[in-house]
């Protein structure tokens, strides 16, 4: 396969060389806790290496999906060569052609592994210093294609002259529960909760439309994925008196204590900040007494760590469903909900050593548990939004990891 400059072969040289960038920390990357876990890389031959762990991590396939370098492009030169850099190096559909101020042309790659038959043939890439001039460009027909993540883009595009595509992104707004807090550790409490949010009306009035309600972090297109539960108060209610509490004078009691609890926010998040006082508001008619405590971004992740919390609005980025299994798994970094449960633990051990249809019927049984003790209580996926000029043409498809999935069968 061809790199798109020099026409070498994309080796298994070329993926050592990216994972020991990453694991010697010679570049500030996102992806270097996908290999922390590795303890030595040895190839075999040009396509295929042996990758051995520190311990087993059934998730660590999920987590080579990272770009790869090509070694002799870079070997004994700075990776961060910034005119370097610039010029794209990869096995994909397009391959760099040449950089003029402040634009990179991408030229049809008619080598391309996948397929041949491209129908848009050139991309001008424009570096606009802000999004703001980006805006700008979109708005004069300079920029024929952008991405937003704005909910309110009608208000900042228009919507004249415009094709729109949303498409459910990996950011998932949750409500983390401290399960170790003496009301939370009570799993019809957190189920009370959901019920008891109006998310259509939230999704409605403050991200006009641009999310996708889901229980469960998982995406609306994923085979596993489960319905919802509906916004429902008497429900809710029946769901705490079930579990033993009582409502007495416009509060609910069980065992001497009271359901009164403070939510975190991100002070430097607006639309978090109505959307709390939205469920302060929904939780105050079942009698579930909120104190919304906004605080700068850097402090909740510190009280999360430190599990000095009892609930936090957050975002989590999820990109797949063995990160859900991490969420909850006992003694995982990633559970920040510190829930603990031995029938959880024993279905994930299940998963982790299975596959096929045997994976499928475990992966049901943990979407039973999790729905019954919803250690997460779910809010829903955000949207990003494509934007077009009229004049580009095509059927638009895409994924929240590739957002431009179909991009080759676009024309103008």
């Amino acid at each position: 396969m061809s790199d798109g400059i020099g026409g070498e072969p994309f080796t298994a040289a070329d993926v050592k060389y990216t994972i020991k960038l990453l694991l010697d920390n010679e570049i500030d990357s996102v992806y270097s806790a996908n290999v922390s876990g590795i303890k030595s890389i040895d190839i075999v031959n040009d396509y295929s290496i042996v990758i051995t762990l520190n311990e087993d991590d059934p998730y660590f396939i999920s987590k080579l999906t990272f770009p790869i370098l090509p070694e002799y492009y870079f070997k004994d030169e700075s990776i961060l060569d910034e005119e370097k850099a610039k010029r794209f190096v990869g096995t994909g559909s397009y391959k760099y052609e040449s950089t003029e101020e402040e634009k990179i042309i991408l030229t049809a790659n008619d080598d391309w592994w996948k397929e041949s038959d491209i129908k848009l043939r050139k991309i001008y890439l424009l570096n606009y210093p802000t999004y703001s001039e980006a805006i700008k460009g979109f708005k004069s027909a300079e920029v024929d294609m952008i991405l937003t993540t704005m909910h309110n883009w009608k208000e900042i595009f228009g919507f004249i002259g415009i094709n729109s595509y949303g498409y459910e992104s990996s950011e998932y707004e949750v409500i983390i529960p401290n399960t170790e807090n003496r009301i939370l550790k009570d799993n019809s409490v957190r189920r009370a909760i959901l019920q008891s949010i109006n998310r259509e009306n939230i999704i409605n009035e403050i991200y006009d439309e641009n999310a996708v309600i889901q229980d469960m972090p998982l995406m609306s297109d994923s085979k596993y994925w489960v319905p919802n539960a509906e916004y429902d108060v008497e429900k809710a209610k029946q769901i705490l008196i079930n579990a033993g509490w009582t409502e007495e004078n416009n509060n609910w009691i069980k065992d001497g204590n009271i359901i009164k609890l403070t939510l975190m926010v991100p002070v430097e998040d607006e639309d978090k900040r109505e959307v709390a006082k939205k469920i302060k508001d929904n939780l105050a008619e079942i009698s579930i007494h909120i104190t919304i405590n906004e605080l700068p971004q850097s402090e909740i992740n510190k009280k999360i760590m430190n599990g000095n919390f009892e609930l936090a609005l957050a975002s989590l980025d999820i990109k797949n469903e063995y990160q859900i299994q991490d969420l909850v798994k006992i003694g995982s970094k990633y559970n920040y909900a510190r829930y603990t449960s031995m029938e959880m633990e024993a279905i994930i051990e299940k998963l982790s050593s299975s596959d096929g249809k045997i994976y499928d019927a475990n992966m049901a049984d943990f979407r039973n548990c999790y729905k019954n003790e919803m250690p997460y209580i779910g809010l829903y996926f955000k949207k990003n939004t494509i934007l077009t000029n009229k004049s580009v043409k095509g059927e638009y498809k895409s994924t929240s990891y590739n957002p431009y999935e179909n991009l080759t069968n676009f024309c103008k």
